[in-house]
């Protein structure tokens, strides 16, 4: 019977470090996502303003996101809800000062998915949230 329990136990531990590893991989790659697309947008951004200072801090914050410090998460969440915020300013037609086109506006709305669905990734997904953690246990240890 203790021998019943303990092959049960361990079969139960086993199956959560498996659904644990698993949601590391998930969150690993949305926050890999995540940054990528933040440092490939950067650099457009950058060849378009000449900026590179803005470039060089995107990236450094891409990569502190990568290794998984929580308050990056937080700056990024930040980052998109002003955009989301900026973006419906202009889609909504509160600035009357010019008319946009259509591929502008298709953009922007792309824009806004995009925004969104970071947020709701970042402060909301459970892979994402077993990532930061699990990154941050390694580093203390």
């Amino acid at each position: 019977m203790d021998n019943t329990n303990n092959k049960q136990q361990d079969q139960e531990m086993e199956d959560y470090q498996i659904r644990q590893n698993k949601k590391f991989i998930v969150g690993k790659k949305i926050i890999l996502f995540i940054a990528i697309t933040n440092i490939i947008m950067s650099i457009l951004t950058a060849i378009l303003n000449f900026n590179i200072i803005t470039l060089i801090i995107q990236i450094t914050f891409s990569i502190i996101l990568i290794s998984g410090i929580t308050w990056v998460r937080y700056l990024f969440v930040f980052g998109a809800v002003i955009n989301i915020i900026f973006i419906f300013y202009i889609l909504t037609g509160l600035n009357y000062e010019f008319f946009l086109p259509v591929w502008a506006i298709i953009i922007l709305l792309i824009d806004l998915t995009y925004s969104i669905a970071c947020s709701i990734l970042l402060l909301f997904n459970e892979c994402v949230s077993e990532y930061i953690y699990a990154k941050n246990s390694r580093s203390r240890l």
